[in-house]
């Protein structure tokens, strides 16, 4: 009896590579993982540098927009036996990862030496870091990408079983699995436009989107100007953010997108030389449909809990969504 080799979306393979740097494995996608870990310089030490600060800190550090860059992979065994023979992939796309592998997995990130990173072996409770896979923005660009980062035992890993929302939702989230979205721009660059790629993943109802932009208001200078526009879906909403009014600081909208409707909004900022930029954004889709409410309950978070300021962006006509699944985020910083 021939035993079939499982596929990407039903492997189980205790390797957590992390949300945040309190995810134990439970936690949703949020496109900021702590463990896509993005440095200027090649570190000399990276299983000591990287595995001392593991529960501490976030080491990334945003480059400058010209030059290499140098990303490390850090994962975790989070079984009580050793892991013997898997392999660390990284890719990368635009920002926006939704569930379409075929648009990112033709990225694969490469190493010195080959593309993929091979572990032959990882003890119970051990950490573990990948060499540096190469972004070289004089060949690939200064500009906004999403790293996504799997952890399998398939060197040629095969996708085509995430061919569904539900199945893409359900792949993310698992913890071998685990992305990053980085902007990254010259300092010269002070008024910045980027777009983040949408989609509504159902091809037979409508969808309602919501977009909500975030200031980080402690890494932020009071005055900047940010925004968000598409002029199909008649959107354009402009802030100018201030320290300490807290209207100032988000931006959120909610718009009905029709079904398999797949496009871009704009995000921008204007800045002054001096001035520090530290903006998120999230964006997420909401049926009422019964058909997804199980999918809600395993794979989705509370808007109640999580996005009060989208709930408020709703037409009071509406009837509130309470629950939601990401699709995507990003996070664009400006001299910090």
């Amino acid at each position: 009896m021939i035993n079939q080799h499982p596929s990407i979306l039903d492997e189980s393979l205790p390797i957590l590579i992390r949300e945040s740097l309190s995810d134990h494995g439970t936690q949703k996608h949020t496109n900021q993982s702590p463990d896509i870990v993005i440095v200027k310089f090649e570190l000399t030490n990276p299983l000591k540098d990287l595995t001392s600060n593991y529960d501490k800190e976030d080491p990334s550090k945003d480059g400058d927009g010209s030059g290499n860059m140098y990303i490390y992979v850090r994962f975790k065994n989070t079984s009580c036996e050793t892991i013997n023979g898997f392999y660390i992939h990284l890719y990368r796309n635009h920002l926006g990862l939704y569930n379409d592998p075929k648009d990112w997995t033709k990225y694969e990130m490469k190493t010195t030496s080959k593309q993929s990173v091979y572990i032959e072996s990882l003890k119970p409770g051990s950490i573990g870091v990948t060499e540096p896979f190469i972004y070289d923005s004089s060949q690939l660009g200064a500009h906004p990408n999403c790293f996504v980062a799997v952890a399998t035992r398939d060197k040629d890993p095969d996708y085509s079983s995430i061919n569904s929302f539900e199945r893409y939702v359900k792949w993310i989230d698992k913890p071998n699995v685990a992305a990053r979205n980085v902007c990254v721009y010259p300092r010269s660059v002070r008024n910045m436009s980027s777009r983040i790629y949408f989609k509504n993943p159902h091809t037979d109802r409508e969808a309602l989107l919501s977009f909500y932009i975030k200031v980080h208001e402690k890494n932020t200078s009071s005055g900047i100007q940010y925004g968000i526009s598409h002029q199909e879906l008649n959107i354009n909403v402009a802030k100018t953010y201030t320290v300490g009014a807290y209207d100032s600081s988000f931006i959120s909208y909610v718009v009905t997108i029709p079904a398999g409707y797949s496009s871009s909004l704009l995000l921008w900022y204007q800045a002054l030389e001096d001035d520090h930029v530290d903006i998120q954004g999230t964006y997420l889709v909401y049926e009422d449909s019964e058909q997804e409410h199980a999918l809600f309950d395993r794979y989705g978070i509370n808007l109640r809990e999580n996005f009060n300021n989208i709930l408020e962006s709703i037409p009071a006509t509406a009837n509130p969504p309470m629950r939601a699944i990401v699709l995507g985020g990003c996070r664009i910083k400006y001299n910090v």
